[in-house]
Order: C-alpha cells, then sequence, then structure tokens
C-alpha cells in the first residue's frame, strides 16, 4: 500500500512539474461510502433500516454518528451483522447515536461491502406523516486504514418515510385543548385531531343592573369547555324633572337612583305692576322643571324713576346673542343693554379620502359648540384585486379559481371611547365578507410593536356570511402616545386573507387632529420602515414593518419590504412637482391624491409636505388643488 501511494505522489509531482492543467479529481470507485437505506412505515409501527458500506476501499477502525428526530423515532435495538470485528457500539440509546468498531493491532484492512448493522425504530403514533432523516456522519480521524491514515469516505443519509395507519378510528371524547379548541385521540392508532369549540347560545349567569355589568357564559357542546362575555350594564333609565324644593329639582330611575340639580330660571315675567297704595309681583319658572317662584314689588308711584340693577348676563353663542338684564327694583321693568351679535360657528376641516369601502367627503366641526356637517363628497375607490384580495382592504372576490375562498374576515371599524379617569373603551367590529359561515377565528391585539406583548386575545364567534359582531375591551389610563397592533385572523385555513390595522392613542391631541388615529394603510419608505396614514384625518407617523406569521417577507400595511423605488431627482428646484417631470400641473395633484387613497404609485416621498406643516395628509392635497385654481397659498 505505502509503494502505491508513493508511486501515485510521483505521478502526480510529474503532471504539476510539466503544468498539466487538466484537473485531477478522485473518482467516486476510491470513496468509501457509509449509507442508510430509505424504508417506509406506519406510525406507531416499528422499523428496521439498515446501516451499510460499498465501495470499500479498506478501513479497520470507524466511528460513526447516527441522528435522528426524536421527537418521533425512538431507537430500541440494534444488530451487529459481524462484517467486521471489533464492535463497541454505545448502549445509551439517544440521538446521536455512537457506532463504533475498534481493531488497532489489525495489520490489513476490511475491504467488504454490504450491511453493518441493523438499527431498530419505533414511530410514534402522534408524529405527523412525512419523511423524517436518518443522518450518518463521522468525526475527524473516524474512519482509518491499518497504516493509522484517515479514509476519504462519503455518508449518505436515509429517509423513513411515516404514513398514517389505515384504521377505523375508535375516538375518545371531547378534550379541552385551549380557549379556542378541543381535540381527541384515536385509542387505537393514538392519532389526534383538533377543532374548534362548539359553543351553545350562552345562558345569562349574571343580569345586568343599571349601573354593573352581567356575565353570558357559553358552554361547548363538545368538550364542555366554557367561556364569558361581559354584557354592558343597562345605564340608568330616568323619569322627568319635578320639583325637589325652592331651590333644586329631581328625577328619578326605577332601581332607586335619583339625580338633584339647581332649577334654572327664565328671565322673569311681571305679573303685577306695583302702584303707589299696592305691591307687584314678579314670577320666575325655572325652565327644566316647570317650579316657579315669586319676588314681591315694593309699592312704587307711576311716576317713579327706575333704579335697574343687573338681573343676569348672557354670553353670546354661535346661533343665539347675548346680551345683559338689567331689572327695575321698584316695578320690575326690565331693559337689555350690551347685546352682542351672535359669534356665528367657527369651522375646523377634515378631508376623509375615499377609499374602496366608502366615499371620501369634508367634514366641517365647529370648535366652539361642535356642530358638524358634511360637503364635498367624492365616490369610493375600485377595488385592487390580487389573486382574488383587495390590496387596500383585504376583502375577497370570494372566487375559488383564484385560490380564494369564498368567506373572509376582516376588519371593519375600530373606535376608542375616553373616561374622565383616563381609562378607554375599545370597540373592534369585524366582519365576514364572504359568501359562507366562517367558524374559528381569533383577535389579537399587540402593544408597541407587530411582534410585542399580547393584551388581549379572543376567540371569535361563528359568523354568518355579510354579518358583522364586535369585541368590547377596557385598558387603564393611557399617559403616552401608544401604539396598539391588531389581528384578526382566520384560524381554520392558511389560503383566507388576513386583516390588520394599527390604533395609536395620542392623549394630548390638539383641536385639529384625532384623539386615536386608526391606520389601515401604509407607504413604503425603506427596507425596514413604512409611513403611516391615519384613516380619518390623514395624520401620518413614521412605524417598522409589520410582518404577520403567514406573510413571510410582506409588510401588511405597505405589502413590500422591497427595494424602494428609484427616488426623483431630489435637485429638482419645482416646488409641488410631485412626479418630478419639473413642472406643477393636474398630472401632480392626481399622483398625490392617488397616493393618499391607498394605490401603489412611484413619488418621492420627500416632496409629499406641500403645505408645510410637517405632516402627510390629505392637506396636502387641498393646498396643491388650491395653487393649481390659482388661490393666493404658498406650496413647497
Amino acid at each position: 500500500m505505502k509503494k502505491a501511494n508513493q508511486c501515485r505522489s510521483f505521478l502526480l509531482a510529474i503532471m504539476l512539474l510539466l503544468g498539466c492543467a487538466t484537473p485531477i479529481s478522485v473518482s467516486a470507485a476510491t470513496v468509501t461510502t457509509f449509507y442508510a437505506k430509505n424504508v417506509n412505515v406506519h406510525l406507531g409501527e416499528t422499523i428496521t433500516i439498515p446501516i451499510m458500506v460499498k465501495n470499500n476501499t479498506g478501513f479497520v477502525s470507524a466511528s460513526l454518528y447516527i441522528e435522528y428526530d426524536s421527537s418521533v423515532l425512538t431507537l430500541i435495538g440494534i444488530k451487529d451483522k459481524e462484517l467486521i470485528d471489533g464492535a463497541m457500539h454505545t448502549t445509551n440509546f439517544v440521538s446521536p447515536y455512537i457506532l463504533s468498531w475498534e481493531n488497532d493491532t489489525r495489520t490489513s484492512n476490511y475491504t467488504v461491502n454490504g450491511t453493518l448493522v441493523e438499527l431498530s425504530f419505533s414511530v410514534s403514533t402522534l408524529a405527523d406523516p412525512g419523511e423524517y432523516s436518518v443522518k450518518i456522519s463521522s468525526p475527524t480521524h473516524g474512519v482509518l486504514n491499518c497504516n493509522g491514515d484517515e479514509v476519504n469516505c462519503s455518508f449518505v443519509n436515509g429517509i423513513i418515510t411515516a404514513v398514517a395507519p389505515d384504521c377505523d378510528h375508535d375516538w375518545s371524547l371531547w378534550k379541552k385543548s385551549s380557549a379556542s379548541r378541543h381535540k381527541r385521540s384515536c385509542d387505537l392508532c393514538g392519532k389526534v385531531e383538533y377543532d374548534s369549540h362548539n359553543f351553545d347560545d350562552g345562558e345569562i349567569i349574571e343580569e345586568p343592573s343599571h349601573v354593573a355589568e352581567g356575565m353570558i357564559e357559553y358552554i361547548c357542546e363538545d368538550c364542555g369547555a366554557t367561556k364569558t362575555t361581559k354584557i354592558d350594564a343597562e345605564g340608568h333609565e330616568f323619569g322627568k324633572w319635578s320639583k325637589y324644593d325652592a331651590v333644586q329639582h329631581k328625577r328619578s330611575c326605577s332601581c332607586g337612583e335619583v339625580e338633584y340639580e339647581d332649577h334654572e330660571w327664565d328671565d322673569g315675567v311681571t305679573v303685577k305692576v306695583p302702584t303707589a297704595t299696592e305691591s307687584g309681583e314678579i314670577r320666575y319658572t325655572c325652565t327644566v322643571c316647570g317650579e316657579t317662584r315669586s319676588e314681591i314689588l315694593s309699592p312704587a308711584p307711576d311716576d317713579h324713576e327706575h333704579a335697574y340693577k343687573v338681573s343676569k348676563v348672557v354670553e353670546a353663542t354661535c346661533t343665539a346673542e347675548g346680551y345683559t338684564l338689567y331689572r327695575c327694583e321698584g316695578c320690575g321693568a326690565t331693559k337689555r343693554e350690551n347685546v352682542e351679535a351672535a359669534t356665528g360657528h367657527s369651522y375646523s376641516d377634515r378631508v376623509v379620502a375615499p377609499t374602496c369601502q366608502a366615499g371620501g367627503y369634508t367634514e366641517h366641526v365647529c370648535t366652539a359648540c361642535g356642530h358638524t356637517y358634511k360637503s364635498n363628497p367624492t365616490e369610493k375607490l375600485a377595488h385592487n384585486y390580487v389573486d382574488g384580495v383587495c390590496t387596500y382592504c383585504k376583502g375577497s372576490t370570494g372566487d375559488s379559481s383564484s385560490g380564494v375562498h369564498s368567506y373572509d374576515i376582516g376588519i371593519d371599524s375600530s373606535e376608542v371611547a375616553f373616561f374622565d379617569d383616563g381609562s378607554s373603551l375599545f370597540v373592534i367590529k369585524y366582519k365576514n365578507y364572504g359568501k359562507e359561515v366562517l367558524s374559528s377565528a381569533s383577535l389579537v391585539i399587540r402593544k408597541d410593536s407587530p411582534d410585542g406583548t399580547i393584551v388581549k386575545e379572543y376567540s371569535l364567534n361563528s359568523l354568518a356570511s355579510n354579518t358583522i359582531q364586535e369585541k368590547r375591551f377596557t385598558m387603564q389610563a393611557i399617559s403616552q402616545r401608544t401604539v396598539f397592533y391588531i389581528s384578526v385572523i382566520c384560524e381554520s385555513d392558511e389560503n383566507i386573507s388576513n386583516n390588520y390595522c394599527c390604533l395609536v392613542i395620542e392623549p394630548s391631541s390638539s383641536v385639529n387632529t384625532c384623539a386615536y388615529h386608526v391606520i389601515y394603510h401604509a407607504k413604503k419608505t425603506d427596507e425596514n420602515t413604512h409611513i403611516a396614514f391615519c384613516n380619518e384625518c390623514g395624520a401620518s407617523f413614521s412605524d417598522q414593518h409589520w410582518h404577520a406569521a403567514n406573510t413571510g417577507d410582506l409588510c401588511v400595511l405597505c405589502d413590500s419590504i422591497d427595494t424602494p423605488n428609484p427616488p426623483i431627482d431630489p435637485d429638482s428646484p419645482v416646488a409641488g412637482d410631485i412626479n418630478g417631470d419639473g413642472a406643477v400641473n393636474d398630472a401632480d395633484a392626481e399622483l398625490l391624491m392617488k397616493y393618499h387613497a391607498g394605490w401603489q404609485v412611484t413619488l418621492d416621498t420627500s416632496r409629499l409636505d406641500v403645505n408645510n406643516d410637517m405632516r402627510f395628509n390629505n392637506k396636502d392635497v387641498t393646498r396643491l388643488l388650491q395653487y393649481l385654481a390659482g388661490w393666493d397659498v404658498e406650496i413647497h
């Protein structure tokens, strides 16, 4: 053997000296190959897999590592086929299992081919059908020949293909597995299957009162698992106001609760004018409960001089004038002075962009009295379907030929109500947009980041086609800006599109912005972040991409983390040039409106702030349209 090695080395050296460029490779026949055969087995059965050697160039000692999935496969036995001597296999049947042959004193190599050992495995009944590898490897210097040299080896793994057994299942009773599912197992083959709870219509176990919430208990008709939901307090039903005493009136609820408030007196009417010999009378009436009170006027001659004093000061409102009411102490005569005209409404405008679910409009809200009205209605946008799913609203076409099923759950609306103690009530409404009953879904609310702490999680009830249900939950006082990431996810079929939105709570919001922002869509800025826009007021903020469990690398709000669109020349000096063509015209306004409506368009986000208010919203669209219409406004 040594002479053969010396000859081979000499020939190789001669070829190198001659400058031979032809690559030299060792043929497959010169590589000792250890391999495992592929076998098939039913779940729950036992299988034997041989470990073999072929193309054996010769060895005396070997250490082989056998790795396998111990959660599925259990090594229960080994049979050495005595192809070579010196077996010293470990008795610890764990992965990786070590096969070992030691023949240090042998002066010639074993060159036989065939089966070295047979390994017996039992296959778990709880495993999923599929392919499971039996991997073979060896450490450095793990296979040696009689000269003590390491043998050139290759290794081929084996595959155990486990299939479900042919079984007439004898199912156990359903048992609760989680809040949303139960499970049962076959007493014959051990197969386990899961299904969603089948809750009944529920029974009221605590009746709500006027001030306390009630409780409904639902029982799964299959496994007996229970869940409870709260019933909102009914609230008081007060009757009419009536006199309580000379100072206050009251009203009562059927539960016994009583409210008291002070009388609200009108300006009064002189029912008897005083004379020189008789007293007069002024009668005041409470504008709430109708109670009256009288004030006696002292006798006064007909030609007396009025002695006016301030009786009431009324502030002007948006719709009513203000004034100061004076009354004569002698005869009760009245006069009004310091009359101020009604102030009129002072409106703040909010532009709501159209979506594929609703048209747009401009809402005008009086900052003084809260009066509102809407104007400038616009048609809703067409859905933008990709593979049967709208990229804006996540709604489905119901076309099964496109891979989308005829049921699809999504968020319909999100609302927040704030209480005096700083706490808040969240109302999340979800809808089945499809044509079939959706039996299983879940609502998950995370805080601070898309993969942040789960603060609420609910199992959603069966939902009929084209119907809406809601979940309500309360949050403690929020003292700083907080983002909640809301997912409504269908659990029964991975092909059904999911729906996502963000709620951004701004505790110290200004008059012209929302107290909370509702985010359904965003615009990509780079591979890590996007700009999200409030669906109500158009306010914007930067946030990281949101990847859900079944969306892979696709952000659920901006539908992309691809390389950003090529930027338009940032050195263009033309203000309002959204499309970067060097001119400001209707094409720029159209591109900007499409952008804020959720269209996938190419533009430079550095140009979005047309009105220079440090926000990206529909006010920029309005400013650009005003500029194009000839208004005396500035654009940036």
